[in-house]
């Protein structure tokens, strides 16, 4: 894992991420993806994205909508929700895409 991953969610580098990572499940027949968000790494983006081929990937509020299940002062528990039910589609992919300018 890469440092910059792990500084996004979170992670101690110094040792190997066992737990903490983000977290692919269904709920309600949509796919959804569970990630920890830094509150003070406000130089890191974070955006969802889903694709049906792995080759166009699309985030955002039509594709991807987010709900904060839990929070601190320090982290916030994030869970993307894909807005194309897994029954409406042939292939459904989500993931992370994580930047820093």
């Amino acid at each position: 894992m890469t440092n910059l991953l792990e500084y996004a969610l979170g992670l101690n580098p110094n040792v190997a991420a066992v737990s903490g990572l983000p977290a692919v499940g269904q709920t309600n027949g949509f796919l959804t993806l569970t990630y920890t968000r830094v509150n003070s790494a406000t130089d890191i983006s974070y955006l969802p994205e889903v694709s049906g081929d792995l080759v166009n990937w699309n985030g955002g509020p039509g594709f991807v909508s987010q709900t904060v299940p839990a929070s601190n002062s320090i982290l916030q528990t994030i869970q993307a929700r894909d807005l194309v039910p897994m029954g409406g589609a042939t292939n459904r992919f989500i993931r992370l895409h994580i930047t820093h300018p």
